[in-house]
């Protein structure tokens, strides 16, 4: 049984980071139609602000307000999903969280581009309630839940270099000692998730690639380059061959170690192993894309 009385009022903030994708295969396929993933996903310092603010209510109420996404449906969204299961879970314990939480969304991290912004929120609203709840869940009850939300939630609850399976529930933290430099271009268009699960031809892309993990954690000693792979990027590709142009361009910039589509797209990024070339290239790209409605960002790997 929880104590009611153990809900804190107040508010709290929580930075919610984006991710990128440095391995993405599609391995498999189960019965429900979910698919199967080997992913090697890393954090980097792109960050969304989500503020929470409790008060007294006379019962459970969730609200998010997000003024950079006019768009965002009441309900329709991974906060609200996140926020409703754990206090789901909370009532299923005894506790009637009778409050009214307020959730203040600040977008940095572009949505539709394959950088995890939402997954990141839901996992971000996840740990802020359940440390205001001091509903003490373990890490195991909190990826249950998490998986549940959405498939990169899990990655997010310790935002660490891993490697991802399954559905994206099972998390095997990689050791990261290499600091990386990217330089992100998400182009002025969205990719939908779902539909670039139904372009992707899967009897194609099964155990076409097998991600070296270890070029990720081993001392580079100055790497020239990393071997990357993204499942989804020849059928997103084919439909929005700007992507292609703009990986192809990231790709050979100066001291470049490599360039990929993040996710599903549609940002494409370019990877460095020291800041001073992505630095120069971050102005670069801003210079040859930015006018083209582009958004671009300077980044790190988060350690």
């Amino acid at each position: 049984m929880v104590d009611p009385a153990a809900i804190r009022h107040g508010t709290v903030t929580i930075a919610c980071p984006a991710k990128v994708n440095l391995g993405l295969n599609v391995v498999g396929r189960r019965q429900d139609g979910y698919h199967l993933l080997e992913m090697v996903m890393e954090p980097v310092s792109l960050f969304d602000l989500l503020t929470l603010t409790v008060s007294p209510a006379d019962t459970s109420m969730v609200a998010l307000y997000c003024p950079d996404l006019p768009g965002l449906k009441g309900g329709d969204n991974l906060v609200e999903k996140a926020a409703h299961a754990i206090l789901s879970l909370a009532g299923e314990r005894g506790m009637q969280a009778a409050a009214h939480f307020s959730f203040f969304l600040k977008k940095h991290i572009p949505a539709g581009a394959g950088l995890g912004g939402g997954s990141s929120d839901a996992a971000g609203t996840l740990l802020l309630l359940n440390d205001l709840l001091s509903l003490a869940l373990t890490g195991e009850e909190l990826r249950s839940l998490a998986v549940d939300v959405g498939a990169d939630v899990p990655f997010f609850l310790q935002s660490r270099l891993c490697l991802v399976e399954g559905v994206g529930e099972l998390l095997s933290p990689l050791p990261a000692h290499c600091r990386r430099w990217y330089v992100l271009l998400k182009p002025p268009f969205a990719v939908n998730t779902s539909w670039a699960y139904k372009k992707l031809n899967y009897k194609l892309t099964n155990n076409k690639y097998n991600i070296n993990m270890r070029q990720f954690f081993e001392p580079d000693g100055g790497r020239e380059k990393y071997s990357l792979f993204n499942a989804f990027e020849e059928a997103v590709f084919a439909e929005f061959q700007l992507l292609s142009e703009i990986k192809e361009w990231l790709s050979k910039r100066q001291g470049a170690c490599g360039a990929l589509m993040s996710g599903s797209g549609s940002a494409v990024y370019a990877v460095f192993s020291d800041r001073g070339s992505a630095v120069r290239v971050f102005a670069e790209t801003e210079s040859r894309w930015g006018g083209a409605g582009c958004l671009v960002f300077l980044a790190h790997n988060l350690l």
